[in-house]
């Protein structure tokens, strides 16, 4: 679980820090973003081996941000 990394996209920080903080206390490396934009930059730079989003954000939803890490991340 070490090595593990998980991004997590949520819009409401209120989440992203609910779930920064018990994923973290499980022993695994987290990173955060608040928008869809944010995710993308960190994607592009490091390798996540699981991505938790939102579904519903402004300007990019959940779903387009998963189908456009797949083909990045698979690079």
């Amino acid at each position: 679980m070490a090595n593990e990394k998980i991004l997590v996209v949520d819009d409401e920080r209120g989440m992203l820090s609910l779930l920064e903080k018990v994923l973290t206390k499980e022993g695994y490396g987290v990173k955060t973003a608040v928008d869809a934009e944010s995710a993308m930059n960190l994607i592009k730079s490091e390798h996540f081996n699981i991505i938790v989003t939102d579904i519903d954000m402004p300007k990019k939803d959940g779903i387009a941000l998963l189908k456009k890490s797949k083909n990045i991340q698979s690079t």
